[in-house]
């Protein structure tokens, strides 16, 4: 199925209707495929242009968020990545050559499939700050273009909200100390999150104890981690090694297991002498 103008038809049919003015596009997202006339896809591509050279990136027409993007290396890094393995699907190595900017970059074939390649990069990862940082970026610049078509303002519009969705499933706002954040900024050893039945997503801080805990755990799992890595080197030389320390990770867990039924006696019996102070 191929979507044209708000309406959905078989490839077939669009094929008879031999609109040679228009331009296929398969979507990144749902595996949509939509037939866009050609001066649509012109300003639009013209909205989501992304020229890049090797050590700096630009992305729309708004400023603030371009400037922001050219003086973080690492976003530099990861939107000139996308660029380079773009060029590398159309045949070549360098975006420029020479101080010259290869022309193929200019095209609007090029444009389409390195907002793919951006989206793809962003939405496949793990959720990253950095990440969701280009992607709010990237939906300023296009909210802030304005369309005289139409046809043109009511296909952004769509664009812009399917992105806005996809941005807040990978990376949802968290309402946190009368603020929302995204989930990405939290520091999850400080603080718990859940999901209301309203669908928001509410943050809350931990416990000292918790945090306290929560830490010591962190500790522990990185020096098991780090033992296991220790012992598979050695038999990859050779060498014969014995279960790491589960006498030590038992003794462990019992000593956690007493400090906890502590914490939780210790709890009761304040609750017991508050209530006969009342009585």
């Amino acid at each position: 199925m191929i979507n044209f103008k708000g309406k959905k038809m078989r490839y077939s049919a669009f094929l008879k209707l031999k609109r040679k003015d228009c331009f296929i596009v398969d979507l990144p997202y749902g595996g949509e495929m939509m037939a866009i006339e050609s001066d649509e896809l012109r300003r639009g591509m013209e909205m989501l242009n992304l020229p890049f050279t090797d050590d700096m990136v630009n992305y729309g027409d708004k400023k603030e968020p371009k400037e922001k993007m050219k003086k973080n290396p690492k976003i530099v890094d990861i939107m000139s990545g996308c660029g380079k393995r773009t060029a590398l699907k159309f045949g070549f190595l360098y975006l420029v050559e020479n101080g010259k900017k290869n022309p193929k970059v200019e095209t609007k074939e090029f444009q389409m499939v390195l907002g793919e390649e951006v989206i793809s990069r962003i939405m496949k990862n793990r959720c990253e700050s950095i990440e969701t940082e280009i992607f709010e970026n990237m939906i300023a610049s296009l909210e802030e273009n304005t369309y005289s078509n139409p046809s043109e303002r009511a296909f952004m519009k769509k664009k812009i909200q399917e992105y806005k969705q996809m941005l807040e499933k990978k990376d949802p706002l968290v309402t946190y100390n009368g603020g929302k954040t995204r989930y990405s900024k939290l520091d999850l050893q400080k603080c718990s999150v859940e999901q209301k039945p309203s669908g928001e997503y509410v943050a809350n801080d931990l416990d000292p104890k918790e945090i306290a805990k929560a830490e010591k755990k962190k500790e522990q799992n990185r020096k098991k981690r780090e033992k296991q890595k220790m012992k598979k080197m050695a038999e990859k030389e050779g060498f014969h090694v014995d279960t790491v320390d589960e006498v030590d990770l038992k003794e462990e867990q019992v000593k956690e297991e007493k400090e906890e039924r502590e914490d939780v006696t210790g709890d009761l019996k304040r609750c017991m002498d508050a209530i006969n102070n009342i009585v």
